[in-house]
């Protein structure tokens, strides 16, 4: 939580629906609970590696930083 707290430039949280390490149904409310500024965004259907592989979380990512 510290580290939320702490970021000091922009950001977004990106993670996959089904991700196999993380609860991506929790990530909003803990952003949220710590910095109502930093969007999550939860792409349907993707896993943990498919962050950094799919087309799909790619263009999110790039539609994100345009």
């Amino acid at each position: 939580m510290a580290d939320i707290r702490a970021v000091s430039k922009p950001m977004q949280v990106f993670v996959g629906e089904k991700d196999e390490l993380f609860a991506a149904e929790k990530f909003e409310s803990v952003f949220d609970a710590e910095r109502k500024d930093i969007p999550v965004a939860i792409l349907p259907g993707l896993g943990h590696t498919d962050m950094v592989t799919s087309s799909v979380a790619i263009q999110a990512i790039v539609a994100a930083l345009q």
